[in-house]
């Protein structure tokens, strides 16, 4: 594993909100988004060794800072999403003529980008956006309190989903096109059904857990609107079988501590663990979109159960305010995590395709760059053995199929905002040597020595994995037979709208001059530990 943070002037020196893959051939696109107001793309490839980052093209339609930059899952459109309510699809080649496509313009931009489709409906700043799996249909939050799901081949809204009473600062999609999932400061959780035209499901916001007295008490799953940080961006696995969502809250006997929850998707009302976090609260969740074949099938000492029911692994990443975990689900415990490597926080993740490399954004204004080397992390699952979610994406690997989700609703209509031209400005680029960061290897998950300058976050060996679902340690069923879990009712009422002011985000300080320190320790290797060697705290509801 080796972590660069290339010297460049990636939004003029604004802070990165947004960061995303995707193939360009032999290398990597990579599309940021920054408080310039301007969308930025560039081209990563390795030579002899070094890492090598070219600016690709800079597009400048939105008229103030963008918040979010997706590819689509076929590769053929970019969103993005910006404080001036609007969201833009792009699509790469010439201006039809008689179309109403506009080039960017900008001689010295090797690529040329056109806006297909300008979405106006949201009345204020747009957070986050996800696309459909067959990159027909964009969803989208913003600080409005709706979300909304567009059409994007038609440019029409298809539906509005208006049940959040405060900001909708996290969306995602499901892989297998059932569901669709947003999360908002009012601390909640909502679920809503897509083959049955978006109907809302139910809300998650509190849970139980057992008291010191023999009975049972609640508590609010999520942080409040008080979580210094614009987003909240939650994720599906690859297959569709988990829900990973940030920002959380758990109570224990002791005290409450920050935590990722994870969703089994036989139940969606109910999470079946939590991942134990640091002292600030987690705010990304970003999953590789490469499988890994098990361990047990690649020669590796698994002595402990796995903790979920899967013929494969997935790898994803979490990040805090001021670091980012890696985990798998084949072992309860993160086996990496890298602090230290901004000044500022935290705001956005994504993995290459192979899942070689993972990038992670600041409002620093830098990025960062965590490869790993070929086998590290597994050896990747055959072709053949790909759930159909994974192996129809076109780029994960490239495939023929292509598929319909599910039958449009209706359109529905909205005002919105007005477009203004940017200019684009060409940054510098530069070529960049990684730097091999040697690993510290933990025997066990505890509390790193802060006092050799390690400002790593603290986990109690006790707490480093907890489960919610039984005092026993059975597999979770990663696909349930029925796709679509019963609605809930009464799971959890909305709590009043909360009065108060919008999120704070930490404002980027000087550059201070000097080398800084980065602490990318190695937990564990990503094999799972034998039982002594790792404890779980089992709890029960």
């Amino acid at each position: 594993m080796k972590v660069i943070t290339p010297e460049i002037v990636w939004h003029g020196k604004e802070p990165v909100f947004s960061v995303d893959f995707h193939r360009n051939g032999p290398n990597w696109r990579l599309v940021t988004g920054g408080a310039d107001n301007d969308v930025k793309l560039w081209c990563l490839s390795e030579v002899e060794g070094k890492t090598n980052v070219q600016f690709l093209a800079s597009l400048s339609r939105h008229t103030k800072a963008v918040n979010v930059v997706r590819f689509s899952p076929n590769g053929e459109f970019l969103a993005s999403a910006s404080d001036d309510s609007v969201v833009c699809v792009w699509k790469e080649g010439s201006p039809v003529a008689g179309g109403n496509l506009v080039p960017e313009e900008g001689a010295s931009a090797k690529e040329s980008w056109v806006v297909m489709k300008m979405f106006r409906g949201h009345l204020e700043d747009v957070y986050d956006l996800c696309w459909s799996p067959d990159s027909h249909f964009i969803i989208t939050g913003s600080v409005d309190t709706t979300a909304i799901v567009w059409d994007v081949l038609k440019g029409e809204k298809l539906c509005l989903l208006s049940e959040s009473k405060q900001y909708v600062q996290g969306v995602t999609w499901d892989p297998l096109g059932a569901f669709v999932a947003t999360l908002s400061c009012d601390r909640n959780l909502r679920l809503y059904s897509v083959e049955r035209k978006f109907k809302y499901l139910h809300t998650v916001t509190k849970l139980s857990t057992p008291d010191q007295g023999g009975g049972s008490r609640q508590f609010k799953m999520w942080a409040d609107e008080g979580l210094s940080s614009f987003f909240r961006r939650l994720s599906f696995t690859p297959d569709g079988s988990l829900l990973i969502v940030p920002a959380g809250r758990f109570e224990g006997t002791e005290k409450s501590q920050n935590c990722t929850y994870i969703f089994a998707r036989s139940n969606l009302s109910k999470p079946v663990l939590q991942l134990p976090g640091s002292d600030k609260p987690t705010v990304v969740v970003r999953c590789c979109p490469q499988l890994f074949e098990p361990w047990s099938s690649q020669g590796e000492d698994c002595s402990s159960p796995a903790l979920f029911s899967l013929p494969y692994r997935m790898v994803y990443a979490v990040a805090s305010l001021d670091a980012v975990f890696l985990y798998d689900t084949g072992q309860t415990a993160p086996f990496a995590y890298l602090s230290n490597i901004h000044y500022t926080s935290i705001t956005d993740l994504a993995w290459s395709n192979d899942g070689r490399t993972l990038a992670v954004t600041s409002s620093d204004g830098y990025c960062s760059l965590v490869t790993f080397d070929p086998g590290e992390l597994g050896t990747p699952l055959e072709q053949s053995k790909l759930p159909a979610a994974v192996a129809q994406q076109p780029c994960m690997p490239p495939t023929a199929t292509e598929r319909g989700v599910f039958k449009p609703p209706s359109p529905h209509s909205r005002n919105g905002a007005r477009e203004k031209e940017g200019e684009d400005v060409e940054p510098k680029t530069t070529s960049v040597k990684p730097r091999r960061i040697r690993p510290t290897t933990i025997a066990t998950f505890g509390s790193p020595d802060r006092t050799q300058g390690n400002s790593s976050p603290s986990v109690s060996p006790s707490s480093s994995q907890q489960h919610l679902t039984s005092s026993q340690h059975p597999p979770v069923e990663g696909v349930a037979s029925d796709p679509m879990p019963p609605c809930v009712e009464g799971v959890a009422s909305d709590p009043p709208c909360v009065e108060g002011g919008e999120p704070v985000v930490e404002v980027p300080r000087k550059t201070p001059s000097g080398p800084r320190r980065v602490n990318f320790i190695t937990l564990s290797s990503p094999a799972p530990k034998p039982p002594e060697a790792m404890e779980v705290e089992l709890l029960n509801n």
